[in-house]
């Protein structure tokens, strides 16, 4: 989702930016190749920090005056194009490598990017998964749910709100988290 909104930002779109990569997407070409970084790597690791710097460095390339950001209507499609083609397929693999090395069937997407049609789609070709979604009127971002949800445990008392932080934590070793 950050990705999505950081590259429209880049396009001079509006925030939050899936929605309108998503809408420009729908009458762009897939002309230009965008990186796909961690793509081939056996971990579950993801970045869009590559991508997002080969987005950058395309609209550069395209449109010399970039502060006025003076691309084309047709360009800014392709762009968006590229960039749902390039996090989508991040998406759908890691997921679908995460599910095999788990062991599950069944898979949540949830959030604004669940959102996405063409990530859906892509969900949809992964014939290994039973993929879920909500509604689509409620595919909004997950951080207000998050906030929402904690504070709610937080007034309850019911959770110990002690952690460390781990800025580099290895995904392969998440444990389930059990509830009561």
């Amino acid at each position: 989702g950050e990705t999505f909104d950081k590259t429209a930002k880049m396009l001079g779109l509006p925030y939050p930016g899936g929605k309108y990569i998503a809408e420009y997407a729908k009458n762009g070409d897939n002309c230009y190749n965008l990186p796909r970084p961690m793509q081939h790597s056996h971990d579950l690791n993801m970045s869009f920090s590559g991508l997002k710097t080969a987005v950058l460095t395309l609209i550069k390339r395209l449109s010399p005056n970039y502060e006025h950001n003076e691309l084309p209507l047709n360009i800014k499609q392709n762009i968006a194009k590229a960039i749902e083609e390039a996090i989508t397929d991040i998406l759908v693999k890691k997921s679908v490598q995460a599910c095999k090395q788990i062991g599950i069937r069944n898979l949540v997407v949830s959030g604004g990017v669940s959102a996405n049609l063409t990530l859906r789609h892509k969900f949809s070709q992964a014939s290994e998964l039973q993929v879920f979604y909500p509604p689509l009127d409620l595919c909004t971002d997950s951080g207000a749910m998050i906030a929402i949800a904690g504070h709610s445990r937080y007034q309850e008392a019911k959770l110990d709100y002690s952690f460390n932080v781990y800025p580099r934590f290895p995904l392969t070793e998440l444990q389930p988290i059990l509830s009561n």
